[in-house]
């Protein structure tokens, strides 16, 4: 089956592989490898030679020993063979599939030192470590399907320095104008018959825009992934976990991606891991690099796309639903995950939760009259009004709990949260639903203790409930544009808040600039505090630090296809 997309033609369904050491027997698939490099190329790529030999020096071939398909539908063992990329002096990086199935700890042995694996050192592994979020539909399928396909192999054997690591800093825009380079020990014969090489290949591809790889490759992943869609020279069978390398804005070549899928042609689209979005679990299990406390950020889109900056974890993104699209997020005090909720009243849960209502990650929050005692059932919470909308979320200091805020002022508590009197008066009431306001409220934040919050509202007004202490407001001033967040200080003392505008009020926290008096591209539609200073994002994406806040990249150079609608920290401390 084939169809048509943006003028060209791509095969879907069965012409999706693995390339790893394996191919599903029954799947028709016609192989072709990396285009070789010219032999004068491949001879100066040595291994230990000199600087200037290229990535090619950090590739090496694996094998591991895994159980294998067999036409009957039962398993027998077998040998995968996949390549890897030298990072550090002991340490290898790979596509997770790789590794995934290794039978009884099996180690995974390493051939390094030359690019002819006959005059090959040999090394075999002592530890295999697979990315948390590791997860891929198992073959024989017609749609396999694998996300954050990477994995970091160990051996006690120096391997030498190791390739640059890409960072969300200095990782370029993609556009239809850059290539990359890919290497590998994989298949280079078109048809049937695997035929591998003994020396290193090499091939420059071009690299395409988020866009594009999602509408034409299948199992595309946007902030997860890299891929390429010309058909040309590509990665095949047996190149699997090799390297993807690109020139960053600084010009240095780094490791980009990571080889996982691709069409069984071997000559379309290639969907590579982006390394950049792994860097601070590569960094956290290697045990060096800029990310050791997990310091970053993530910006999330209306279409559900998740980026992730610095030495934040990549756990993916939502799916769109008929709730609406999501308007907040808000990270667990891990930094290992984050809740989100949609307008209309979903909420979604993406990586190590401590918490779940009921079981799955997605909750529908539906029509109830009884509002004040919210009732589970199965994977849905009925606690929704047609007439206001679903505007901020704020998780518990445990993580086992959230809070949701809604326009007309409701609070909703879920789990360990709980509900506050105004002004910790007992007594009180604990939402603003029994006021009629100026405007509608657009966040709510808790405090760090977890045994109060803040609302506010469009006009800059502040209501505060359990031990949020009451700092001041813009309620009764006149803005130049109505305020989007309320972001308190991490002491406890005080907050900021923030207009579309960019600017900037603090009420007993510490002003370390603002936007007010530029002009920007898109409006600001979120903050987020780190040490003495706090850190802006636009809705193209386009971020701006204050102070002493890291600055570890945005895609105001590239916006995303939808509006960012949210900034969430990772940083723990």
């Amino acid at each position: 089956m084939t169809i048509g997309r943006m003028g060209r033609v791509w095969r879907v369904g069965v012409a999706l592989v693995l390339i790893s050491g394996l191919l599903v027997p029954g799947l028709s698939a016609k192989v072709e490898a990396l285009e070789p490099a010219p032999p004068e190329a491949v001879d100066r790529i040595t291994f230990g030679g000199p600087a200037d030999g290229g990535a090619g020096e950090h590739v090496v071939h694996l094998t591991s020993y895994i159980p294998t398909p067999s036409t009957n539908g039962t398993f027998r063992p077998g040998w995968v063979a996949c390549t890897g990329t030298v990072i550090a002096p002991h340490w290898i990086v790979t596509a997770g599939h790789c590794v995934a199935d290794l039978v009884n700890d099996t180690p995974v042995e390493i051939l390094f030192g030359s690019t002819d694996l006959t005059q090959a050192s040999s090394a075999v592994s002592d530890r295999v470590e697979i990315a948390p979020t590791y997860w891929a539909r198992p073959q024989p399928t017609f749609n396999p399907a694998i996300t954050s396909d990477i994995a970091l192999v160990h051996t006690e054997t120096p391997l030498g320095n190791g390739l640059e690591l890409a960072t969300s800093v200095h990782e370029p825009a993609w556009d239809d104008s850059h290539t990359g380079t890919v290497w590998g020990w994989g298949d280079t014969v078109a048809g049937l018959e695997f035929s591998y090489p003994g020396a290193l290949h090499t091939a420059t591809v071009e690299l395409d825009d988020d866009s594009d790889c999602r509408d034409v490759a299948y199992g595309y992943i946007i902030g997860a992934d890299v891929c390429t869609t010309v058909s040309g020279p590509s990665a095949c069978t047996g190149d699997s976990g090799g390297p993807l390398v690109a020139t960053d804005k600084r010009g240095q070549d780094v490791l980009t991606g990571i080889i996982s899928i691709g069409d069984s042609d071997c000559e379309g689209y290639t969907i590579y891991t982006r390394v950049s979005a792994f860097r601070g679990w590569i960094d956290s299990v290697v045990g060096a690099g800029e990310h050791l406390s997990g310091d970053g950020y993530w910006l999330f889109d209306q279409g559900g796309g998740m980026r992730a900056f610095g030495g934040a974890y990549f756990y993916g993104g939502f799916r769109r639903s008929y709730h609406g699209s999501f308007t907040d997020v808000a990270p667990l005090p891990s930094g290992q995950g984050y809740w989100a909720v949609s307008v209309g009243g979903r909420i979604e849960g993406r990586g190590q939760l401590p918490w779940r209502p009921e079981e799955g990650l997605g909750y529908d929050l539906e029509p109830r009259w009884d509002w004040e005692n919210p009732v589970v059932s199965g994977k849905k919470v009925w606690i929704r009004s047609s007439d206001e909308d679903y505007n901020a979320i704020a998780v518990t200091p445990t993580g086992e709990g959230v809070w949701l805020f809604t326009s007309l002022g409701r609070v909703i508590s879920l789990g360990d949260a709980r509900r506050f009197p105004a002004n910790g008066q007992p007594g009180a009431p604990e939402d603003l639903t029994h006021l009629e306001l100026n405007g509608p409220i657009i966040d709510g934040a808790a405090t760090p203790t977890g045994l109060g919050y803040y609302l506010v509202g469009s006009d800059g007004g502040v209501f505060t409930f359990g031990d949020a202490r009451f700092a001041g407001s813009m309620g009764g001033h006149p803005l130049n544009q109505p305020i989007i967040s309320l972001v308190p200080d991490p002491d406890g003392n005080g907050y900021w808040l923030v207009a579309s505008d960019g600017g900037v009020f603090a009420f007993n926290a510490p002003f370390r600039g603002s936007l007010g008096s530029l002009t920007l591209n898109k409006p600001i539609v979120g903050m987020v505090p780190h040490g003495n200073g706090y850190l802006m994002v636009g809705s193209d994406g386009g971020a701006f630090n204050f102070s002493d806040l890291p600055f570890y990249g945005s895609t105001g150079g590239k916006p995303p296809e939808h509006a960012v609608f949210a900034i969430a920290s990772s940083t723990t401390n």
